[in-house]
């Protein structure tokens, strides 16, 4: 399955740098309204670690292509509480800069 080859890619590579990680299913919505205190119960019950907005896209872009698909989710802000925590994460390009070296080695290794 390309999503398994995608995410192994990606494990190897962020073991070899020897950072730490969580491994997981996410939930993908298309408005944070729909976020309701109700449905993060649910999917937290169902092994879901987060919520984006962007991963079920691209996974079916993928899929239709036949190409590995794996994503690295960087938790930049927090919507998990009743108050937004933005978390700085704007201001924190080095770590981009990081994520992407650390996703383009993961591509190559495909």
């Amino acid at each position: 399955m390309a999503a398994e080859t995608g995410v192994k890619a990606l494990v190897d590579t962020i073991r070899q740098r020897g950072l730490s990680y969580r491994l997981g299913k996410t939930w993908t919505t298309d408005a944070p309204c729909r976020e309701t205190a109700r449905t993060i119960t649910q999917r937290q019950a169902e092994g879901c670690l987060a919520v984006e907005m962007e991963a079920a896209g691209m996974m079916a872009v993928a899929q239709c292509r036949g190409v590995p698909f794996g994503q690295v989710l960087y938790g930049g802000d927090d919507a998990s509480g009743s108050v937004w925590d933005q978390r700085a994460w704007q201001s924190r390009a080095a770590i981009r800069q990081s994520l992407f070296w650390l996703c383009a080695d993961a591509c190559l290794a495909l």
